[in-house]
């Protein structure tokens, strides 16, 4: 397992953005790391989180099952989160597994910060 944490955050708008810095989430430790770190983003009063995947290019279903965890704690604590610029391979496999049903996915960064700051 790499020792690099493969995401940094960002605040804007009262957004909370979480950037990947590796294009693959493979590694079942890290996405634990991963979905601690939101759920620890959610429980210390974000209530606006922004995923943002451009750059990701191939990620596992143990990222899509943290990405659904923090979702649940998110909706726990009347936080908002949501996905922006999602590759087109991982925006087939949020179809398939029906987390476009769940998460607002927006096609930029800037339309979701426009969007999520009238919430």
């Amino acid at each position: 397992m790499s020792s690099k944490v493969p995401f940094i955050d960002e605040t804007r708008n009262e957004v909370t953005i979480v950037h990947f810095m590796q294009p693959w989430l493979v590694e079942p430790g890290l996405s634990e790391t991963l979905r601690k770190h939101l759920e620890e983003l959610v429980e210390s009063g974000t209530g606006k989180l922004l995923i943002n995947l451009e750059g990701v290019t191939r990620l596992t279903s143990v990222f899509i099952r943290s990405f659904i965890a923090a979702g649940k704690k998110a909706g726990d604590k009347k936080a908002l989160l949501a996905f922006c610029t999602v590759p087109p391979p991982i925006l087939e496999a949020f179809t398939l597994t029906r987390l476009d049903a769940i998460f607002k996915i927006y096609p930029s960064e800037n339309e979701a910060l426009a969007d999520m700051a009238n919430k």
